[in-house]
């Protein structure tokens, strides 16, 4: 992947050099933006895209499914009064069940904590 990653960028690059090299004079502005271009297309087409962890590890199913009905039905929340209802309920919902998710977590580290400090004495 590493050489992959080598051989695309030289030949862009290569090619960049040669266009600019054509006699006319370009402001420092577009060569930059070119040059970036260039390495962040390379990037994605040889590389991919990254995601971060995929959000928080503490979150339970139940929470995370609640968030992704709550993303659905935010473009159409204000349609009508249920709707906005019920885009309220699951914000609330969330919140609530977020907390208890992250207090289920942390109790989790002070027990892994409490029993790695009773190990080492």
């Amino acid at each position: 992947m590493v050489e992959q990653y080598k051989i695309c960028i030289s030949e862009r690059l290569a090619a960049l050099s040669s266009d600019l090299g054509t006699g006319c004079e370009k402001n420092v502005n577009e060569m930059w933006t070119r040059i970036s271009d260039a390495f962040n297309s390379t990037s994605q087409e040889v590389l991919g895209t990254v995601r971060n962890g995929g959000g928080k590890r503490w979150l339970s199913p139940e929470t995370l499914q609640l968030a992704a009905e709550r993303k659905d039905l935010k473009p159409r929340k204000l349609d009508n009064a249920e709707t906005t209802k019920h885009y309220n309920f699951l914000c609330r919902e969330i919140t609530r069940k977020a907390k208890a998710d992250k207090e289920v977590y942390l109790q989790a580290i002070c027990r892994e904590v409490k029993t790695a400090h009773k190990q080492k004495s």
